[in-house]
């Protein structure tokens, strides 16, 4: 039989200085429903007012989502790709995307993206409803409706019934197998000022939602922000610039005393105060000595005058700021360069290696943001695209006989600056021509989807052939495959206008006619 003394693990033990830090146990959902509405209270005004929070949120924002995933249609017959499906169905997404995604008719698809993500990291989750708008001139009535998450009624909340009653978790209904069933929200917001409030609310069927959150914990059904550890510091930071701020206003004001065997205490002022109109000496007769810019001190010989000098500013606060900053950074995922924006006390290998940490965490949300929003909605509008006939690249036997494969597409994330264009350029053609990577990824590092690159640059061709135009290219020489100086040029990596003619009834072909 083993024994346990208690100190297999130290974090475990009951000692003096951890007796008071003894906490529940809570499940993701018992942890939120307790703390939710005061800490997003919380969150939403340190988003209003303080400057790290807002920093770190936008960062978040502009790197994951930026102007807002794209989708493109990924479908191929064979080993060819099915062009004429798959620009016909982007053209189509594209337009709806600008133009009537918002139920409201404010947002592109795009801006609805950025401020889900920022209600998810925010309050930890977005909500969208499904909604059908039948206005004339609409390519198809599917639309979107992002409501907050104070608009959940949680009235109905109760747990799973002896009869077999669905549970319902702040404001959402689930099944047996833990599926979502339907949401209960309000008709109108509950802290709104200019509505009537009625108190009504909407059972919504689970089909009709898109619920978009990150969830920490197999046990939360709902989202918490994503700043909440965050908090801490922030108040930190304020409190202790406020005493930094107040410490050196007091130290700015001169101050000095004055010793006289017979002194009155107030043998000092300023230059310019009511005081100084009175005369030059107080009530005892000691002289009254002026404070301001170049004074000379009348004194008696037996009066001693000390300054009291400042330690303000304090040297350790920089250093002090700095750590903190690298706390908030830590909180939500990114470096403190990227937090600031200050590169100014780093090398390029540092930030470079910061530039890349922050990427593969940007990477991991992207996928995460394309899978529980992006595509999804990208797959309702293909269906309804089919249901209305906008297509007519295929018919809709045939999209139903194969309605998986027309349904493939792939996201593209925004791109990223590069440190060193030189280099960077250089080692991505490397690595294509290694066959360690494709154009397809490169360029979608970059946030272009290479297909319009290639079909932009054929219709660049033509137009310069047709006006008998020959760009200078020559600071890009090692790049060129038509250069007689090109350095290791792969003569495969650019096609010219010729190969392209020869392959026409190929992809290069296919693409010069779309671009015409």
């Amino acid at each position: 039989m083993i024994r346990g003394n208690g100190q297999a693990y130290r974090g475990g033990m009951l000692t003096r200085i951890w007796k008071d830090w003894i906490p529940w146990h809570r499940s993701g959902d018992a942890a939120i429903w307790e703390n939710w509405s005061l800490l997003t209270a919380r969150i939403r005004d340190l988003c209003r007012n303080d400057g790290t929070i807002r920093a770190g949120k936008r960062a978040l924002a502009k790197h994951v989502v930026g102007k807002g995933l794209a989708v493109h249609a990924d479908v191929w017959d064979g080993d060819q790709a099915d062009d004429e499906y798959n620009f016909e169905v982007d053209q189509l997404f594209e337009r709806w995307g600008k133009r009537e995604a918002d139920s409201r008719g404010k947002s592109s698809f795009g801006q609805l993206q950025w401020q889900a993500f920022n209600e998810c990291m925010e309050v930890g989750e977005a909500i969208f409803l499904k909604c059908q708008d039948n206005s004339k001139g609409r390519l198809i009535p599917y639309c979107l409706q992002l409501i907050e998450s104070e608009q959940m009624d949680l009235r109905f909340d109760r747990p799973e019934g002896v009869r077999g009653e669905n549970k319902i978790v702040r404001g959402v209904e689930y099944d047996k197998w833990d599926r979502a069933v339907a949401y209960y929200v309000y008709d109108q917001n509950p802290y709104d000022i200019y509505t009537s409030w009625t108190g009504a609310s909407t059972r919504i069927p689970a089909d009709r939602v898109i619920h978009v959150y990150l969830p920490g914990r197999p046990s939360e059904r709902r989202g918490i922000s994503w700043f909440a550890t965050n908090m801490q510091t922030a108040k930190d930071m304020d409190w202790y610039l406020g005493n930094e701020l107040t410490s050196s206003a007091l130290a700015a004001l001169l101050t000095c005393v004055v010793k006289r065997k017979y002194g009155s205490g107030s043998g000092l002022g300023f230059a310019g105060d009511a005081a100084s109109t009175d005369g030059n000496s107080d009530d005892w007769g000691n002289p009254l000595q002026k404070l301001g810019r170049g004074i000379i001190a009348d004194i008696g010989s037996e009066d001693d005058v000390k300054v009291i000098e400042s330690s303000r500013p304090n040297r350790d606060a920089g250093p002090f700021i700095k750590l903190l900053l690298m706390l908030q950074g830590m909180g939500i995922g990114v470096s403190q360069l990227r937090l600031t924006g200050d590169y100014s006390q780093s090398s390029y290998t540092s930030a470079r290696g910061a530039h890349l940490d922050d990427q593969a965490y940007f990477v991991v949300l992207q996928q995460w943001f394309a899978e529980v929003l992006v595509l999804k909605v990208w797959e309702d509008v293909v269906r309804q695209l089919m249901a209305f006939g906008r297509l007519r690249s295929i018919g809709a036997r045939q999209f139903l006989k194969d309605a998986w494969r027309y349904l493939d597409a792939k996201y593209l994330a925004p791109g990223r600056e590069q440190l060193d264009p030189e280099k960077e350029t250089g080692a991505a053609m490397k690595r294509i021509r290694a066959g360690f990577s494709t154009w397809q990824h490169e360029c979608g590092l970059r946030g272009h989807d290479w297909r319009r690159i290639v079909i932009q640059q054929a219709r660049e061709r033509a137009f310069f052939t047709k006006y008998k135009f020959k760009p200078d290219l020559a600071d890009s020489a090692s790049l060129r495959t038509d250069s007689p100086d090109a350095v290791d040029a792969d003569p495969n990596s650019a096609p010219d206008e010729e190969d392209g003619q020869k392959n026409g009834g190929q992809e290069n072909g296919g693409l010069k006619n779309r671009a015409a």
